[in-house]
């Protein structure tokens, strides 16, 4: 059997496509885009809340900021998102004044041994949104 095209049958063809393929994986052609991989450090931290704990009939306030490797970043906006006991809460106040973000909801009467469940957002100056997640009993 004569093949026209003897290129695509040899062994040194096929060596040289598989490096090929290696050099791609190991250069990063087929990862994840730079922007991506630059936000992997990028985190959400809760600074405080108030009360402690949240309390059924009471507002609770928690305070966050966004950082990376330890450094504090701008904060261009903040949104706030929570459940008591699955129902949605009441969210009185979200926002940030460049560097810290706060949020600020009424926690349900009846919500008590219930948990209160929600998502911080904060949003970088490039327009990136960064989450963080919470999960806290009521008292």
């Amino acid at each position: 059997m004569n093949s026209r095209l003897p290129h695509l049958r040899s062994r040194s063809f096929w060596a040289a496509v598989c490096l090929a393929c290696a050099f791609a994986v190991v250069l990063g052609f087929s990862s994840t885009p730079a922007s991506a991989r630059s936000l992997g450090n990028t985190k959400v931290i809760v600074t405080d809340t108030s009360p402690a704990q949240p309390v059924a009939g009471q507002t609770f306030t928690m305070k966050f900021e966004l950082s990376k490797l330890g450094t504090r970043l701008h904060m261009a906006d903040a949104a706030c998102y929570a459940t008591a006991g699955g129902k949605l809460a009441a969210l009185m106040y979200q926002g940030t004044d460049g560097n810290v973000g706060t949020c600020k909801w009424a926690v349900p009467s009846g919500a008590s041994g219930k948990t209160f469940d929600g998502i911080l957002a904060a949003k970088k100056d490039g327009g990136v949104w960064v989450y963080r997640g919470f999960d806290l009993p009521i008292r």
